[in-house]
């Protein structure tokens, strides 16, 4: 034809252009179904693209909220540790009081049988009196020493017990919340992710879309599909959301020198030497109280009467200097087991419920975790019949944003002495990373 009206173009005056405009006109219509379609990709790709912001934004602001309340939970658990050791503190102080009380009390108790012993036979009503003297000093050293006992079993054990169990429970507890807010923020970035990819648009009736929402559940992955009725033609469409956040799981406690179960060993071995001292004391006291009977006898009756009690005194000295030997590594072990109740340089690394059950917790050091969210969506739309000539096709939309919720936020700040707040610092969800900036 375009051969045609080249060979006769000098024969025609009119119509010359006909031919060409015919071709241009199809062209133009193609281009125009063609824009149309490019069109509806974009406005599908900007419909994705906001789904995966607005469901990483909601998910990462639900997790910084999680992370700002473990924050403040945290500064409960060091404030609590704090009281606590200030409280143990002033119970090893009197422990250490008595003990000392108790040593005193028998090292003088022995000084005063010894120079008893040295004048049974010289001078007995002398030393019938060093004798009294070494029993009020022994009984002193007794009721001190059962005072140390006593503060040890009824006292230091219960509350460091008390306080390693509140710790704990509150620990767990710590733990559940933040599965419980790591689950709700899941379900939190797919409704999101989804009420703003443009499905409420699209459907006519949604109803089941509602449904879906409300069921949503803690899987990464949800997909919605619906197919589009009372048309002549049945598209199907679908909509994907995958929101990836790495469970709160794991955590760095700061916790005590000792364990609970090492602490409670140390402080029954305390007790232990001091029931060892104390029948020590005991047996002392007796031999103290016959020497003391034998030498009133030679100080008012007969003088031979001081031979009687020279082996009381000798079984009363060694008693005596046996519960000394006893008492005296406890001046060491005693502010040892209260040592031991400090901060440990290292820390703890829980990672399930029971794992920290013999741990007495201070406070928490850190929590593992990336302070990220990613949020990816996927679109695909059936394409309808154009005009009856092709059926349009949509390729798959994707998009993905990734939120880090981080900000100035931090779980754990050291108070200093005297001080209830700390610095203001906060988890605060950001944009950080989405398909459209590679």
């Amino acid at each position: 034809m375009f051969r045609y009206f080249y060979q006769n173009r000098c024969n025609y005056k009119k119509g010359q252009l006909a031919s060409f405009f015919v071709v241009i006109l199809v062209i133009l219509i193609i281009m125009a179904m063609v824009s149309v379609n490019l069109n509806k990709v974009a406005f599908i790709k900007t419909e994705s693209a906001n789904g995966a912001d607005a469901g990483a934004l909601a998910a990462g602001s639900v997790m910084a909220n999680l992370f700002n309340a473990l924050g403040k939970s945290n500064r409960d658990m060091e404030e609590a540790y704090r009281e606590f050791f200030h409280t143990i503190s002033l119970l090893f102080v009197m422990a250490i009081e008595h003990l000392t009380t108790a040593y005193i009390s028998a090292y003088h108790a022995l000084n005063h049988a010894k120079e008893a012993l040295a004048l049974a036979c010289v001078d007995p009503c002398r030393a019938y009196f060093l004798t009294l003297d070494a029993m009020q000093e022994i009984e002193t050293a007794i009721q001190n020493n059962s005072f140390l006992m006593a503060i040890i079993n009824e006292e230091i054990m219960p509350e460091i017990t008390d306080f390693q169990n509140e710790q704990l429970a509150f620990y767990i507890e710590i733990r559940d919340t933040a599965a419980e807010a790591h689950c709700k923020a899941i379900k939190m970035g797919h409704k999101f992710a989804f009420m703003n990819s443009g499905i409420g648009e699209k459907m006519r009736d949604r109803g089941s879309f509602n449904d879906f929402l409300e069921n949503l559940d803690c899987q990464p992955q949800q997909t919605f599909n619906w197919t589009d009725q009372g048309q002549t033609q049945n598209r199907q469409h679908m909509v994907e959301v995958t929101v990836n956040i790495d469970p709160v799981d794991t955590f760095e406690l700061k916790v005590t020198r000792n364990t609970y179960s090492q602490e409670m060993a140390d402080l029954m071995e305390i007790i232990s030497k001091c029931e060892q001292a104390h029948q020590y004391l005991i047996q002392a006291l007796i031999n103290y109280d016959w020497a003391a009977f034998f030498l009133m006898l030679a100080c008012f009756v007969n003088i031979i009467f001081c031979i009687f009690a020279i082996p009381f005194l000798i079984n009363g000295i060694n008693a005596n200097n046996n519960a000394l030997t006893t008492l005296s590594p406890l001046f060491t072990d005693l502010p040892e087991a209260w040592e031991k109740l400090l901060p440990s340089e290292q820390t703890f690394i829980s990672t399930t419920d029971g794992d920290a059950d013999d741990q007495i917790i201070c406070w928490m050091e850190e929590i593992i975790h990336n302070r990220l969210v990613r949020v990816d969506t996927k679109q695909q739309h059936e394409g309808r019949e154009e005009e009856g000539i092709w059926t349009a096709r949509y390729p798959d939309i994707t998009s993905f944003s990734v939120v880090n919720f981080n900000g100035q936020g931090q779980i754990h700040r050291p108070l200093s002495q005297g001080e209830m707040e700390g610095p203001v610092l906060r988890h605060n969800p950001s944009i950080i990373e989405t398909d459209t900036s590679e």
